[in-house]
């Protein structure tokens, strides 16, 4: 039997495999290929290193992922030592290195480069299996995704956080099987697994939201209302989720029950009016997208709602996507492009939501 790569006493180490084996049951049963992305910091490292463990007595193949996104210097180095220290443990280790658009938010560029690589490499590494994909966000960070969703006045998604599990429209399954984890645990088990993860010094830089959350905010209620409050974030972000998850699948049903027969751009008015608002606004959203509307905000959804108690009028929504929404006889209708001319003559006019 082949040596473990972690000390004979690893507690945090241990709890670490725990989480990972509630929250991976199914790939480690043989469904499927699992990809780790591994940035090189505690967490990833952590995870992989958990992953590895629970595997190799399946046979289970870990592919580990480092996604170089060339913004520092020496950041190539950083990536090929941590592709090497997963390498050592058993995985199967890659280094992809993207490149980040500019223009924008650096943060969300390099997030999205990150993720389009993370998710070829899930679908390169399935061989035509179920694509895993783990990732390692722990209670720490779905605190603070909580909060940043609070603070920017999101809705339900916004404050729900991550989840612990979900199939992506492109096939893939992402796994965060340390959500329930702290942060402090993928720090002492890379202590005990002897390995020094990469600090990376974003994560120290006080232009980015989150790194003010992390460094200020959150030390700041725990100084306040007690350490638990982290987990309670996270807990509650968990529960939100759990009810916004029924809520959208409610409005799925509710949806294919209202909608006018054949004609998928048409739907009732007054059926729509007489939902709970809570499941009204996420059938109106949901029946917009499903349209080719995109990037769809809270106050899009406002402006329909309007429109849903104003009929006979010549307001129009437009919406992003190339959607433009009507009230006419009672009847939601929506046009791609542009709303076709006002039955009395007049061209209809675009609604911007933000002041409706």
């Amino acid at each position: 039997m082949t040596t473990p790569f972690w000390p004979r006493r690893s507690p945090a180490f241990l709890r670490l495999r725990h989480h990972v084996r509630a929250g991976l049951g199914q790939w480690l049963a043989g469904s499927g290929e699992l990809t780790v992305g591994v940035s090189g910091g505690a967490d990833s490292l952590a995870l992989a290193a958990a992953c590895i463990a629970e595997g190799r007595s399946l046979d289970r193949i870990v592919h580990a992922v480092v996604v170089d996104h060339g913004l520092q210097a020496g950041s190539g180095e950083v990536a090929a030592c941590a592709a090497e220290t997963v390498a050592a443990w058993g995985a199967e280790a890659e280094v992809q290195q993207v490149r980040v658009a500019k223009g924008g938010g650096v943060e969300d560029a390099a997030r999205r480069a990150r993720f389009d690589a993370l998710f070829a490499a899930a679908h390169r590494n399935a061989d035509g299996g179920p694509a895993w994909l783990g990732l390692a966000h722990t209670a720490d960070d779905q605190a603070e995704t909580m909060l940043l969703g609070v603070a920017r006045g999101g809705g339900t998604t916004a404050i729900a956080g991550m989840a612990a599990q979900r199939r992506w429209a492109n096939g893939v399954i992402v796994a965060r099987p340390l959500l329930a984890a702290r942060r402090d645990d993928t720090v002492a088990a890379c202590a005990e697994l002897g390995v020094h993860p990469w600090q990376d010094p974003h994560n120290a830089d006080r232009r980015f939201s989150r790194v003010r959350v992390r460094r200020d905010v959150l030390p700041s209620l725990v100084e306040a209302v007690g350490p638990a409050v982290i987990d309670n974030l996270a807990r509650t972000a968990r529960h939100i989720r759990r009810d916004a998850e029924y809520l959208d699948q409610l409005a799925g049903h509710t949806l294919g029950e209202v909608a006018s027969g054949d004609c998928a751009n048409e739907l009732p008015a007054a059926e729509i009016a007489a939902l709970p608002e809570a499941l009204g606004t996420r059938v109106l959203k949901l029946w917009v997208e499903g349209l080719g509307a995109s990037g769809v905000t809270e106050d899009h959804i406002s402006a329909l709602v309007h429109l849903v108690a104003s009929p006979g009028g010549r307001m129009r929504v437009q919406l992003p996507g190339m959607v433009v929404v009507s009230h006419q006889g009672g009847i939601l209708k929506a046009y791609p492009g542009a709303a076709p001319a006002h039955p009395d003559g007049d061209s209809p006019g675009k609604v911007d939501p933000c002041t409706t």
